[in-house]
């Protein structure tokens, strides 16, 4: 990746991180910016792109493919493609989703926050299309995420409590040190933030580390099914923006993001362009406008949305 590129791809996540309340990063920031002449006017030019866009910036890593002309998928095509991905909709994601609900203490559907206080004091918040099981016992609390995402404001170890607070996701636990913390279940990885106070992370895999991280405030990680984890810093403002109905995608896969919308849409979304779903993309979104934020992606990507009743949407 070339230099010119690298610059593009930091300026564009200082617009989004900008557009925080408070803006919490300033004096990385201006570190940052001080640092080659050509960080300001990258800056400059991405800010224009997100004001163009009122409000969503975007930003492709890697060239898109060659432009395809439209009549290069007939409509037959496209509707083929459609067809057969019912499927795999019908045949996998129901059978999942109907383990999920049998499991589940408490869930959400596309475009419902739940804030949820249990017996023990903590409290919880459950994103959209999120759901979670409760097993409380003598020798621990511990909160299994069964899909989506979850912020925990645990209820303190103290004279009074003694059980710790653990919560499972996927191939991974995480223990409460102090109170707040941030869990991510995506469709192959977990992240996990501390926002106050630490967590401890354990995870099982072939490439579990002899170790197990701690995370401070400010600090987040990712683990996924191998049980390797990679660390980061990462401000608590952005891992929990969707709290305020706000999504961040940070250089995540177009078939990532997409995951990621699913969460947030009424109607199904579907990726059927298997080179787009490459293509990397960095932004902020409004959850309450998931249709507005397609159509903007499939113009940026020269990739066609098709909305059907009833089936959601197609993109092509």
């Amino acid at each position: 990746m070339s230099d010119r590129e690298v610059i593009r791809q930091d300026a564009a996540d200082w617009v989004i991180r900008s557009e925080i309340a408070g803006f919490p990063d300033r004096a990385t920031f201006e570190i940052w910016l001080s640092a080659d002449p050509r960080h300001g006017a990258a800056f400059d030019k991405a800010r224009a792109l997100w004001s163009e866009l009122d409000g969503v910036a975007l930003r492709c890593d890697q060239p898109p493919p060659a432009r395809r002309s439209r009549n290069l998928k007939p409509r037959r095509m496209v509707v083929g493609a459609i067809a057969a991905s019912l499927v795999t909709m019908i045949g996998v994601g129901m059978s999942d989703e109907f383990l999920i609900v049998l499991k589940a203490d408490l869930r959400t559907s596309a475009g419902m926050h739940l804030d949820h206080r249990l017996p023990d004091g903590t409290v919880i918040e459950l994103d959209d299309a999120s759901a979670v099981s409760l097993k409380f016992t003598d020798n621990e609390r511990r909160l299994q995420l069964l899909k989506g995402q979850v912020f925990v404001d645990a209820a303190p170890v103290n004279s009074r409590e003694h059980r710790p607070f653990i919560v499972e996701a996927a191939n991974g636990e995480i223990r409460a040190l102090g109170t707040s913390f941030n869990v991510n279940k995506a469709a192959t990885a977990v992240d996990v933030t501390a926002v106050t106070h630490r967590v401890k992370v354990t995870t099982t895999g072939p490439a579990t580390p002899n170790h197990r991280p701690t995370l401070s405030p400010g600090q987040a990680l990712r683990y996924g099914a191998d049980g390797g984890i990679v660390t980061r810093t990462l401000s608590p403002a952005l891992a929990t923006a969707w709290r305020h109905d706000r999504l961040i995608l940070d250089r995540v896969t177009l078939s990532e993001a997409c995951a990621i919308l699913r969460r947030h849409s009424d109607a199904p979304i579907r990726l059927l362009d298997d080179k787009g779903g490459a293509l990397s993309i960095s932004g902020v979104f409004d959850a309450r406008d998931i249709e507005g934020t397609l159509r903007l992606i499939a113009r940026e990507h020269d990739l066609r949305l098709v909305k059907l009743p009833l089936l959601g949407f197609f993109l092509t």
